[in-house]
């Protein structure tokens, strides 16, 4: 009896010191991951600085988008907030910016909902939050080449099937285990899902489709969600990365070494967006043929794959395209006509740049796709005049860090602004601490 007692005491010392170093882990060497697994959404909170009181990369207040303006939210990643940008030149402001050029006296308003390392996952949380404060008439959502493995990890580590249960106790003990895992090429069969963040770009349609209805199921929620909800108009629009239409840029890229430019499925991914859109449940275009013929170069940052202000001009040309095409933007009699610009429509994986280029719109597929359920409104006039054992599967530490810093309410208005200057001028820094936290 009493050696009974003895070993179970032993055994729940034990479970308490391992339970212990966990925690302490998690404060000190896997802080980070400590971070994101408490706030799995990890928006910036207001700071005064660039965001309002819903944390949206805009300094406006949720009252500025009265119901009885033409308000689009824009869902998406950091390509749509903006990531080494000024506010004023993220997609979203300058997308209203030339919406109201082109419609002076109206009240429209493009409001910046994305936010570094988001995905459909967690847009639909947000829409779902703070979406209806923003009376939108159009929800937008813009995919990028990550979302479809983001959309798996932040799922997984929401609901924490399986193995992820692991996550409750143990959690430092799971990232270690999904180290391993990685290095043994085991991970799809433990986890299930690609460790890999661009695997739709190096793998072909028929091997990745079991990995991609966790995407699809997401953004016909976020359509049904805009229909129901919100009583707006819902359209998916597909971001490509610079190696996916001129492999030649960003030559001191800190991500190049996840990349496989060489791959024959780095277009598989507008493959499976055109099928979503031969449904035609929703309007669904792609960028792609928009940046193969676009003449003027660089559209990335010399050492960061994301768009500078000439990427970002060749976006907004292209969405206000699809946006007219897909009557979106609806002008009133009296309003002046919309500049129609010969955009390319997508073509497929094989087809080259000359041939895209004489092909009209930026849809995917031959025609554009309705949806079954929208409303037709017409814009209306103004009413009044480290080293660690790993980061949680692939996400970008530097990227997250500047989050957690932005979201810092305690830190305040300053330190949020030192933050946002330093994220931009060390972007080396933070590139070496990216692949050792991958690597290590």
């Amino acid at each position: 009896m009493i050696r009974l007692v003895a070993v179970t005491s032993w055994i729940a010392f034990m479970c308490l010191l391992v339970i212990g170093v966990d925690r302490v882990l998690m404060h000190t060497l896997l802080e980070p991951q400590r971070h994101f697994l408490e706030d799995i959404d990890h928006r910036p909170n207001f700071d005064g600085v660039e965001f309002n009181e819903d944390g949206i990369r805009d300094t406006r207040s949720r009252s500025a988008f009265r119901e009885s303006d033409f308000n689009i939210v824009v869902l998406g990643d950091s390509f749509v907030f903006g990531f080494k940008l000024q506010p004023s030149d993220a997609i979203p402001q300058q997308l209203e910016i030339r919406l109201r050029s082109m419609f002076p006296g109206r009240s429209i308003n493009v409001a910046n909902f994305g936010y570094l390392s988001a995905s459909p996952y967690l847009s639909l949380r947000q829409l779902r939050e703070i979406g209806p404060h923003y009376h939108p008439d159009v929800v937008l959502l813009c995919l990028d080449m990550t979302d479809f493995h983001d959309d798996i990890m932040y799922e997984k580590f929401d609901r924490k099937p399986g193995l992820f249960g692991i996550l409750k106790l143990l959690p430092s003990g799971f990232f270690a285990l999904k180290r391993a895992a990685r290095k043994l090429d085991v991970h799809e069969g433990l986890f299930g899902y690609p460790s890999d963040r661009f695997f739709v770009t190096k793998r072909p349609l028929g091997e990745t489709r079991g990995h991609l209805g966790h995407i699809r199921m997401n953004i016909n929620a976020i359509d049904e969600f805009t229909r129901s909800a919100l009583s707006g108009s819902f359209a998916l629009v597909v971001f490509p990365r610079y190696f996916q239409y001129n492999a030649a840029e960003c030559p001191n890229n800190w991500e190049r070494d996840e990349y496989d430019v060489a791959s024959p499925y780095v277009h598989e991914p507008f493959r499976y967006l055109a099928e979503i859109a031969a449904e035609g449940r929703y309007p669904v275009g792609s960028l792609l043929a928009a940046f193969q013929t676009n003449t003027i170069f660089p559209t990335v940052f010399d050492d960061d794959p994301h768009w500078n202000r000439q990427g970002v001009e060749v976006a907004v040309r292209a969405l206000l395209e699809f946006l007219q095409q897909e009557q979106l933007i609806e002008p009133e009699d009296s309003a002046p006509p919309m500049r129609s610009r010969p955009s390319p429509e997508m073509t497929s994986p094989n087809s080259s740049s000359k041939n895209a280029s004489q092909t009209g719109g930026c849809r995917i597929g031959e025609q554009a796709h309705r949806r079954v359920h929208r409303r037709s409104r017409k814009l209306p006039q103004h009413a009044h005049s480290t080293d660690c054992l790993e980061y949680p599967e692939e996400l970008a530490p530097d990227y997250f860090s500047r989050s957690l810093a932005i979201r810092s309410s305690v830190w305040g208005r300053s330190v949020a602004s030192v933050a946002l200057k330093t994220a931009r001028r060390s972007r080396a820094t933070r590139a070496c601490s990216f692949v050792r936290a991958r690597s290590g």
